[in-house]
């Protein structure tokens, strides 16, 4: 019987919520979602700076 990691994962993601209180399964999913989210947040934001304090260089050196 071979096992793909698909259904490994999503296995795992149907039995967590049985012995626990609550909606885990749900919680540790919007959980993983703000995080992947603040990272890509984080990313751009990154990107951002760098594009802008990179383009204030070649200004302040072709300028005058």
């Amino acid at each position: 019987m071979t096992i793909r990691p698909v259904d490994y994962i999503s296995n795992l993601y149907r039995e967590k919520p049985k012995g626990e209180i609550g909606r885990p399964n749900l919680l540790n999913q919007w959980f993983e979602v703000r995080t992947s989210n603040t990272a890509v947040l984080g990313v751009i934001i990154l990107k951002l700076i760098l594009y802008f304090l990179l383009h204030r260089a070649d200004k302040r050196g072709s300028g005058s």
